[in-house]
């Protein structure tokens, strides 16, 4: 993940540098072609069986160019209509509705489902100061809470947090500011961020965040993966470490092509193409296989299944019975002719 981050405006369009597409693609992203395609963490909906997925032509620097929605009941593949100049750059189902938070470098837009069940609405959510662009966007467990992590030009591209709950009018603005990375919640009153090579611990008193603890790192914290059995599972010089000296099995070369997401119960890591493997939450090996291909893992399903790109297929990775099964749901190669949702 890269340290800073600078976005222009020409002609009047915001403009992804170098930096940002490096972060985009490094958080599950797949070159195929002309075509980028990526995931997100939280994009996954168990309530209308909804893949989100992100897709953007690789050689134009005017960013994301649109985001799908891919259904698992049907195998459809559609476009999600957003008011924007740009599409979302990071997403998130809230829990237990039918609606996703989209944030797309000017705004927040909550986009709902519509009543005839074919597309989305979006509505911009107010609040955000002027010069901040968002970049990520989390919810809390049960939807209680949404942290949206702002770069602001004005200052020195630091990191601002907001935080929305679901129903209010506006954003809110919090004193706390992260580096430009991932907000993982570990219940509807705490969340994790990294600030200077250290992860951050943030806890809500009342309706205020306040960092209650920070743990250090051995080592550079390139990518934070989130907190296991108490430890910080992250990259450093090539390497997950999982604390400050575990090093996960066979992961114990550097290696550019890692690929880390986590569940509730599961680590999974994809490691090479020949490598795949699954950890349990202490770091310990469940077990390792070889799929022949790097998958890039996006978004969670389930405690045990997550969905990942390979080239362009979308994968779903599980763990069932002691084993890693593999399966390809769709070919993603082609997005051209698919119908928008309006």
């Amino acid at each position: 993940m890269c340290e800073r981050t600078e976005v222009e405006r020409v002609n009047g369009k915001w403009m992804l540098p170098a930096a940002l597409v490096c972060f985009l693609v490094a958080c599950g992203g797949e070159l195929r072609g002309a075509i980028s395609l990526r995931l997100s963490p939280q994009g996954y909906s168990p309530i209308t069986k909804t893949l989100l997925i992100h897709s953007a032509e690789k050689d134009s620097n005017e960013g994301p160019m649109c985001l799908m929605t891919y259904d698992e009941v049907s195998g459809s593949l559609r476009r999600v209509a957003s008011p924007g100049r740009l599409g979302p750059v990071d997403w998130a189902w809230v829990p237990g509705r039918a609606a996703f938070i989209g944030v797309d470098l000017e705004q927040v837009l909550l986009f709902q489902k519509d009543m005839s069940g074919d597309g989305y609405t979006a509505t911009a959510i107010p609040g955000l100061d002027s010069g901040l662009l968002p970049l990520q966007c989390s919810w809390s467990p049960t939807g209680q809470w949404l942290a949206v992590n702002c770069l602001s030009r004005a200052n020195g591209a630091r990191g601002e947090l907001w935080l929305y709950r679901f129903g209010d009018k506006a954003l809110r603005k919090t004193g706390v500011a992260l580096d430009h990375g991932a907000i993982i919640w570990q219940d509807d009153a705490l969340f994790y961020g990294t600030k200077n090579n250290a992860v951050q611990i943030v806890k809500l008193i009342g309706e205020k965040p306040s960092v209650v603890r920070t743990v250090p790192v051995s080592g550079r914290l390139a990518i934070f993966y989130g907190m296991f059995s108490e430890e910080p599972l992250f990259l450093s010089s090539g390497m997950i470490k999982h604390g400050d000296y575990k090093i996960l099995g066979f992961l114990d070369r550097p290696s550019a092509k890692f690929r880390v997401i986590g569940t509730e119960k599961i680590i999974f890591v994809s490691a090479s193409p020949g490598h795949l493997a699954a950890f349990g939450t202490a770091g310990n090996q469940i077990t390792t296989s070889d799929p022949g291909r790097l998958i890039r893992f996006g978004s969670v399903k389930d405690p045990n299944t997550v969905y990942g790109l390979a080239e362009s297929s979308l994968v779903c990775v599980s763990v069932e019975e002691g084993a890693l099964k593999v399966r390809t749901i769709a070919d993603l190669g082609s997005l051209t002719g698919t119908e928008e949702q309006r």
